[in-house]
């Protein structure tokens, strides 16, 4: 079992200014234009926000939120916290890509070069990414290929250390009762109410074969 990876969206975080000067002066630098523009490409499509007007801007979030409605296809934020801006994708899985800026030209004043949004100035590129595949199920409780309901109570009182344990904290199978070397019949997955842990019902292929595999009659060294 292992926690469930999120579905996560492309991401282009632009190069750092530190606070003090760096973004005095970028602000300075970003009031000076306006009539900006840049090319992105965002999803495989690429986009010339232009038109950009800093010149009523007061605050470098300001500046953001100006970039952002220019934007399409995607968000853009001044991160105060880190010194950079940070541009989203507005889809999220394997698809979600994004790229660095690019200076359109003349007549258009050049916010890649001033943001810090191009390959050179040290910002970083985060392409989207897809939760597990269909091999992981959510941990709702299900019984994997079951033959009748399940019931389930709470474990209360001494434990004993056999299978009557096993049976209330887990329910009884349809298939069977545990024995001392093992369950008989069908699995429970694990409940989880929120669902961000996942179960694998399905054979891992990158698992190495064991040359002298446990069974039932065969236990592990150690185990009674």
């Amino acid at each position: 079992m292992r926690q469930g990876a999120a579905t996560t969206a492309a991401n282009l975080t632009g190069g750092v200014f530190a606070a003090g000067v760096p973004q005095t002066n970028l602000l300075t630098a970003l009031k000076a234009i306006t009539n900006g523009g840049f090319r992105i490409t965002v999803d495989g499509r690429e986009t010339l926000p232009r038109g950009l007007n800093f010149a009523a801007a007061t605050t470098l979030t300001q500046c953001g939120a100006i970039i952002a409605a220019a934007m399409q296809g995607a968000t853009a934020v001044w991160n105060a916290g880190a010194g950079e801006f940070v541009f989203t994708s507005n889809t999220t899985g394997a698809t979600s890509t994004i790229s660095f800026c690019t200076a359109i030209g003349a007549p258009y004043g050049d916010v890649a070069a001033t943001c810090l949004l191009r390959t050179a100035d040290g910002g970083t590129l985060t392409q989207g990414t897809q939760a597990f595949g269909a091999q992981w199920v959510p941990c709702d409780g299900r019984l994997f290929q079951p033959n009748m309901p399940m019931t389930q109570t709470p474990h209360a009182g001494t434990s004993l250390g056999n299978g009557r344990d096993y049976v209330r904290n887990v329910g009884r199978h349809g298939g069977g009762w545990p024995t001392r070397r093992g369950s008989v019949g069908k699995v429970r997955i694990p409940y989880d109410p929120t669902r961000t842990w996942y179960v694998s019902i399905s054979d891992h292929n990158g698992e190495a074969n064991l040359s002298n595999p446990p069974t039932v009659m065969n236990p592990p060294a150690g185990v009674r």
